[in-house]
């Protein structure tokens, strides 16, 4: 009897067996996938960039809302003010406008030291200084300082307002 005759398609298998492994070992990656070390860092400072932009301009917007009813009570002690001419008949208003500033002033530290782009982050600290100055002379009836002490937060607000135009664009 014949070898081959005895198995019956033993050398197909045999055959497709070899194929077979040649092609799984000739399709297998050795090693491990790496990225270039360039693409990554540019990759991962894009990231960066793009999470800083994001909180900058989550900040500024609630910043801004927040000082935008800071001044409108600002306006409306001012316009006591100049109805009684005295710093002593405000009637309540002065208390509204420091706790607001005072809300401001903490909400603008507290966004300045959280990882902000560094300019914002200054331009947010000094309108904090400068709201902290009204703020001041207003719970000390101080008339006198309080024109300049606006001036100065009047300026800082427009400041920290350009910066943030620059996030809500780019």
């Amino acid at each position: 009897m014949n070898p081959r005759s005895a198995r019956p398609g033993a050398q197909t298998r045999a055959a497709m067996a070899v194929v077979t492994a040649l092609v799984a070992t000739g399709c297998a990656v050795s090693g491990q996938a790496v990225a270039p070390p360039a693409q990554v860092e540019k990759y991962t400072a894009q990231q960066k960039i793009e999470r800083q932009r994001a909180s900058a301009a989550a900040a500024c917007t609630s910043t801004l809302n927040e000082m935008r009813g800071s001044l409108n009570a600002y306006n409306a002690m001012i316009t006591t003010l100049n109805a009684s001419q005295s710093m002593d008949e405000l009637k309540g208003t002065d208390r509204t406008v420091a706790a607001r500033l005072s809300r401001d002033v903490a909400s603008l530290r507290g966004h300045a030291g959280s990882g902000l782009p560094d300019d914002l982050a200054g331009q947010m600290s000094r309108t904090a200084d400068t709201a902290e100055a009204v703020r001041r002379a207003v719970t000390r009836k101080q008339r006198a300082a309080l024109n300049p002490a606006a001036k100065k937060w009047d300026e800082a607000r427009r400041g920290l307002l350009a910066v943030c135009r620059s996030y809500f664009t780019g």
